[in-house]
């Protein structure tokens, strides 16, 4: 018996939407396979299917309440917190409608006959890279205020956007809390992606065995997704629309600025406004389908504030991924429920791209449907994403500032921090702000509650981008040159506060030493009344896990020592405890005065208002430590999120206040490293010439000495850390003894090295551009199974994961990053450590790989092996215990004669293959010596080596290590450290 009904439509010019109807209590779908965003990569068969249907269950030992940064005014970007009473136990596994996706990117919502049922709650979950995530309460959309309820015979709710999910699940509930039939899931691929192929039916789809996939060589390839939809070519938004002002009868004239015609781009894709640098992509520009725009009573209305939202979906997406967003956002409003457009007259991606919504919304004032009982009084700005945990980043919070105060000088409303009255999703009348979250008009939680903490210090920022809409970075004087640094041995520098090498330098104190310079620094310290000395206290620890990405788990238990909790989250964080206890004297003097329990609960000023205590899942020093550097440390590894983190990528000036009050002004600088960019994230003030000079004094009413102080405690505390600015590991121009000794005297030269990751902790295979895009991947082993995939985007940053094999744990040794069998791909070449046989998985360029064959037996004897491509073609670099030898492939897969490299190699540990490094066209091998050091053998074109030069040393604690793309020159090497952080490190030559 079929238990699902498959109703495919054509939608979205040529993408499809699925909808699903669930009768019934439902069983496995049948498998397909999701690739994934950017660079198609091919997962592997992992489905419902596979995966059994039980809840996720939260770590009993640790519960963290939602992030919510704080409004605004602190010293600090804090966060408020908040927790949320428990729900009642419902039946999820009862009724449940279960959607195998099939693109790496779709818009989901869930609708029902208007006229049978009523859900009260619908919950999803979904299959990421084989695990359910929990469930999660999907919002329910409201009938517009304004269109009679008759009319309609669909609701449903808000479209959720999810990227790299495999499937999802879906339940329904009554008011009763029983599972409900007749729901539909609406699955909207924007990018035109074949539909599931397979109608999902009562009988579970066949699962592998163990055995079978194993034999498996790799996942099996299915096309790539189609290319983005191109706008619409007919009905398209023209100069002319953008002009037109039919229906406006409704509206004063003079009550909102026409809009200038030159202001859109000559193809129609984007509008200037001509405000603060507010650019906004127009409906042609991402390709509105305008044949969808129907049935809609299209009229004008009077704006009197704004409303904002989110859209409650993934915050994984690109920026590539956007349109696809909207467009799937616009289909399901106009066409699913039928509502005839997009709800927002506005949208804003996390990038801080701002796009149009609503048809008319840059000419006029078209009325939405986006917020119950408020439609005809306020226009909606929706950011995409879930902030319901975390706020959306600063660019994007500055680029909804910037688009309502655009929109309030359009239509004259002079009260940003002011309320209107509006009827309200009851329609009794109620008082909102002027600016307002959805939820204050009734009836959800969007726009999420880490959002919705930030709304005030959005009216802040209203309030002076309307004041100076000609200035795109703010105003304010350029401040002073800086000063000596209160007499610190090492001089101020706004740039660089503290050099990479310090700040992430984990192992800079013993535990210890930490509690002797506790001891020593609190020496004069006494308890008083209700106050205790840190060198006097021990507080209480429980097991931590990272908010942000930054950190590996800290597993404490019972009272710890300060010492010990400072020491074991500089471990675990991969920062320097230096960095930690100065920053704990600049946010709360505790390292020499006594303090309450409710001031050591806050003591890094970590998820905590001003003069507040903070809530439980920051609340506490053990948590404050460790929360407190994980921020710290997480900031670089998502430097597109964070605004002076992507400066120091993109080597341009940022421009950041001198206090909270815009009339201090800003100074304008460029920040040269990604520690001094964290510190800024954290705390976004920079002293001005009063504070800079004058330390202890606090400077003037517009300076903002925290990070004046933070540098000064350094500087006077850790004078060694702070004077030692070089790379690491060191260069040194001795020569060093190799295998065909040198008299040549080296120069080598590294530049800045540069973190950017943590929790390496598999076997890591340097594969080069694997799929095809352009960019170095990562690959990683998983225990001793999962071959996952790291597809990069460019500047040390990489997309979602994939699994793309099974069973990898019987190769000791992996290769990549060269084309072994002359196709024009990257291949494999792997090593069995139990029969020694050297087996080639052949690549397909677009993330997976062919079937393997066997090219080679006998080689367990090697100690160890490298690859490299040459003028001549690929080879392969082998040791023999203290022999070298060269295996030149014939470029169809097989081998050349065996070139021998001489012996005396016994005294190398590790040998990689770095491209060429040298500038002649020849690939160079790198080789590690059992003492760290580091020697280059410049490459010969008939694959022999020339004497080694020493370049490096103090290399033996460094854990892997391969250059990121043998086929390009002068790559960088990545680098896995003993803590399983990432480093990017830059050989500039050797003279």
């Amino acid at each position: 018996m079929k238990i699902w009904r498959n109703l495919v439509s054509l939608s979205l010019s040529g993408g499809l939407v699925v909808s699903l109807l669930v009768a019934a209590p439902v069983v496995a779908a049948a498998p397909a396979t999701v690739p994934t965003a950017e660079a198609a990569p091919i997962s592997e068969n992992i489905t419902a299917s596979e995966v059994e249907m039980t809840p996720v269950v939260a770590d009993k030992e640790y519960s963290e309440a939602p992030q919510l940064p704080e409004a605004e005014g602190d010293a600090q970007q804090q966060e408020l917190l908040s927790t949320t009473a428990a729900e009642p136990e419902l039946d999820h596994s009862a009724k449940v409608a279960r959607v195998d996706l099939n693109s790496d990117i779709a818009i989901v919502g869930v609708t029902w006959d208007i006229n049978q049922i009523a859900p009260a709650r619908v919950d999803l979950r979904r299959l990421e890279y084989g695990t359910w995530t929990e469930w999660q309460t999907l919002g329910l959309e409201q009938t517009p205020d304004f269109v009679d309820e008759a009319e309609l015979t669909r609701a449903g709710t808000d479209p959720i956007t999810l990227t790299n999910v495999t499937s999802v699940e879906v339940v329904a509930f009554g008011a009763d809390g029983q599972a409900l039939d007749g729901i539909t899931v609406n699955v909207i691929d924007p990018r035109g992606a074949d539909p599931v192929e397979n109608v999902l039916t009562q009988e579970a789809a066949e699962v592998p065995t163990d055995e079978q996939e194993a034999a498996q060589s790799g996942p099996e390839e299915l096309p790539a997704p189609e290319d983005e939809l191109p706008p619409a070519e007919e009905n398209e938004q023209s100069e002319d629309q953008l002009l037109d002002t039919e229906g406006a009868a409704e509206v004063d004239p003079a009550s909102y600025r026409s809009v200038v015609p030159t202001a859109l781009s000559a193809n129609g894709n984007t509008y200037d406004t001509g405000t603060n640098g507010l650019v906004i992509t127009t409906r042609k520009g991402w390709g509105a389908n305008e044949a969808y725009r129907q049935g809609w009573e299209d009229i004008n209305v009077i704006f009197k504030g704004a409303v904002i939202h989110h859209t409650a979906g993934s915050n994984n997406y690109t920026k590539e991924q956007v349109p696809g967003q909207i467009q799937g956002i616009y289909y399901y409003h106009a066409v699913t429920l039928d509502w005839g457009d997009i709800g927002y007259q506005l949208l804003v991606d996390k990038y801080g791209g701002v796009w149009e919504g609503r048809y008319g919304t840059l000419s006029r004032s078209p009325r939405g449907a986006q917020a119950y009982g408020a439609n005809s009084e306020t226009f909606g700005i929706s950011v995409l994403g879930d902030y319901s945990s975390a706020a959306p980043p600063q660019v994007a919070q500055d680029s909804v500032a910037k688009t309502i105060a655009w929109m309030f000088n359009r239509f004259n409303i002079t009260n940003p921090t002011g309320t209107i009255y509006v009827p309200g999703s009851n329609l009794a009348g109620r008082t909102i702000g002027t600016i307002s979250g959805h939820r204050d008009v009734g009836g959800t939680e969007c726009p999420g509650a880490a959002f919705y903490a930030r709304i005030p210090s959005i009216r802040t920022a209203v309030v002076n981008f309307m004041k100076n809409p000609g200035d795109p970075g703010g105003s304010g004087g350029s401040g002073g040159s800086g000063g000596s640094g209160g007499g610190s041995t090492t001089a101020w520098d706004y740039g660089q506060i503290i050099s990479d090498k310090t700040f992430y330098n984990s192992t800079s104190m013993t535990e210890a030493q930490i509690d002797k310079f506790i001891k020593d620094k609190g020496a004069s310290c006494t308890n008083g009344s209700g106050t205790t000395c840190l060198k006097n206290k021990t507080f209480p620890t429980q097991k931590l896990t990272t908010q942000r990405g930054g950190c590996q788990p800290l597993n404490l238990t019972g009272n710890q020592t300060p010492a010990k909790i400072i020491a074991e989250t500089a471990k675990a964080c991969g920062i320097n405890p230096q960095v930690i206890l100065a920053n704990m004297q600049k946010e709360s003097s505790g390292i020499m005065q006594p303090l309450s329990d409710a001031s050591w609960a806050k003591v890094m000023g970590s998820g905590c208002p001003t003069g507040q205590d903070c809530s439980a899942a920051q609340a506490g020093f053990a948590k404050q430590i460790y929360f407190g550097a994980d921020k710290l440390v997480s900031y670089p590894l998502s430097p597109n999120s964070w605004p002076y983190v992507k400066a120091v990528r993109d080597k341009s000036p940022v421009k950041i206040p001198y206090n909270v009050s815009p009339s201090c002004g800003t100074r304008e600088f460029t920040i040269k490293n990604d520690a001094t960019a964290a510190l800024y994230t954290y705390t976004p003030y920079v002293p001005n010439a009063a504070a800079v000079g004058s330390y202890p004094s606090a400077g003037d009413s517009c300076s903002h000495t925290g990070w004046r102080n933070f540098h000064h405690y350094m500087v006077e505390w850790f004078p060694e850390s702070m004077t030692d600015g070089s790379t690491t590991p060191t260069p040194t121009p001795t020569p060093t003894p190799t295998p065909t000794p040198t008299p040549n005297p080296s120069n080598p030269s590294w530049g800045q090295e540069v973190r950017f990751g943590v929790g390496w902790d598999g076997r890591v295979i340097y594969p080069g551009d694997w799929n095809g895009d352009g960019h170095a991947d990562l690959m990683m082993m998983y225990g001793n199974e999962d071959l996952m995939l790291y597809p990069g985007r460019g500047n040390n940053t990489f997309a979602a994961r994939v699994k793309i094999g099974h069973g990898w744990g019987g190769f000791d040794r992996v290769l990549g990053g060269v084309d072994w069998d002359g196709d024009g791909n990257v291949d494999l070449i792997g090593r069995q450590k139990s029969t020694g046989n050297l087996l080639l998985y052949p690549g397909n360029g677009k993330g997976s790989f062919a079937a393997p064959r066997q090219i080679g037996h006998g080689w367990n004897g090697m100690t160890d092996l490298t690859v490299a491509n040459s003028l001549r073609g690929p080879v392969i670099y082998a040791m023999d215990k203290n022999k070298l030898y060269a295996y030149p492939g014939n470029g169809k897969g097989g081998f050349l004669p065996t070139i021998s490299q001489g012996s005396n190699w016994g005294g190398i540990n590790k040998l990689v293959s770095v491209g060429d490094w040298s500038g002649d066209g020849n690939p160079d091998l790198i080789a590690r010596t059992t003492g760290g050091v580091m020697l280059i053998y410049r490459g010969n074109s008939d694959y022999t080596v020339q004497n080694g030069v020493k370049i490096a040393e103090g290399w033996q604690s460094m854990k892997e290590f391969g250059v990121s793309n043998t086929d390009k020159s002068f790559q960088p090497l990545w680098v896995i450290k003993s803590d399983n952080s990432l480093w990017d490190y830059r050989f500039l030559g050797v003279k």
